[in-house]
């Protein structure tokens, strides 16, 4: 199951599945993701990436939680932008794609806040590749697999 975006109805498909008979590996990596937290997900997508591209290209996540957004606030100190992906991938071809990540949870739980499509309908309108995204395997397979044809 390669989708974007998981929800808890999908885990509970794969559950059945279990009962059933056999799941894929991907199925199983689904399952082992579906309580991680959204900084969870994003240091495992960190290190696959990592090990993918070596030193060929750049994870960068941005620090935009909500505690630093006040932080930034109080200081009155600018550099947030509403809606900034949580990370951006940069090539050694100077190509960036940005990635916003989310947890699996229930479509009320997985909310893509306006500002973020906004965001997201801007990078790819300036010919960036933007992505949503809440688990490993869309990362891998998709995300990473595109990136990789975007920096040759």
């Amino acid at each position: 199951m390669i989708k974007p975006l998981i929800y808890n109805s999908d885990i509970k498909a794969i559950e059945k599945k279990i009962k059933n008979g056999s799941i894929s590996v991907d199925e199983a990596a689904l399952l082992r993701q579906k309580a991680w937290k959204e900084l969870t997900l994003q240091q495992a997508c960190k290190n696959s990436f990592r090990s993918k591209f070596r030193d060929q290209a750049k994870f960068v996540q941005t620090d935009n939680s909500r505690s630093t957004q006040l932080q930034r606030m109080r200081a009155g100190l600018g550099g947030y932008e509403e809606g900034a992906s949580d990370v951006y991938l940069v090539g050694k071809n100077n190509k960036i794609a940005f990635v916003e990540f989310k947890r699996i949870g229930t479509p009320s739980q997985v909310i893509i806040a306006p500002k973020q499509k906004e965001m997201h309908e801007f990078l790819l309108n300036c010919g960036h590749k933007a992505y949503f995204c809440n688990n490993t395997v869309y990362f891998e397979k998709v995300i990473c697999e595109e990136f990789a044809r975007l920096d040759n």
